[in-house]
């Protein structure tokens, strides 16, 4: 009989429930830079585990669910969809700063079962959808995709926003990918 030794099991991640909290569900290269002064702030890898992606749900009787992975210590992205079961035509990203009041919404259309691109400026993602097409499951980046983000439009003496630069961006690098999870 050959026995397979309990700490290779337990390294293994074959031991328990409690070791799929810690599988890695996705890789997120990324670079953030302040556009005022042309300066990267962030550079890394994001490495999140299931139990590390944040989700909520509205409460207003919209059927709105966002969920969120951290890229560093003040930037998130998130992913907007819709629990609706209708055949998914486009979904929301963004990228939304933790310590300020932020605004940023890149939209994705579907232009074939698997392919999204953004609407403004260049990104291609493969999308997977769960099995009533209606949410993203996971994302993988076929393109380096920019995402914006500027402070929220709180005074009236500001410019409009398609007149000034967005504050922070966000470059997510091609082969990054993401395993948002189904419900």
């Amino acid at each position: 009989m050959n026995m397979v030794p309990l700490a290779f099991f337990l390294a293994s991640g074959f031991a328990g429930a409690s070791c799929t909290q810690t599988v890695r569900v996705g890789v997120v290269q990324y670079e953030i830079r302040e556009t005022a002064r042309a300066q990267v702030i962030s550079r890394g890898r994001a490495e999140p585990t299931r139990t590390e992606i944040d989700e909520w749900k509205a409460h207003d009787g919209t059927t709105h669910r966002t969920k969120r992975i951290s890229l560093d210590e003040h930037f998130v992205i998130e992913l907007d969809s819709s629990e609706d079961h209708s055949s998914l035509t486009g979904f929301a990203m963004s990228l939304e700063r933790t310590d300020v009041r932020t605004f940023s919404w890149e939209w994705f259309d579907m232009v074939s079962e698997h392919d999204a691109r953004k609407l403004q400026g260049q990104g291609e993602l493969f999308v997977q959808v769960d099995e009533a097409g209606g949410q993203v499951v996971k994302t993988r980046f076929l393109s380096d995709v920019v995402f914006r983000t500027d402070l929220f439009p709180d005074k009236e003496d500001r410019l409009p926003a398609e007149l000034r630069a967005p504050a922070w961006t966000a470059t997510i690098f091609k082969g990054s990918y993401i395993d948002w999870g189904r419900e």
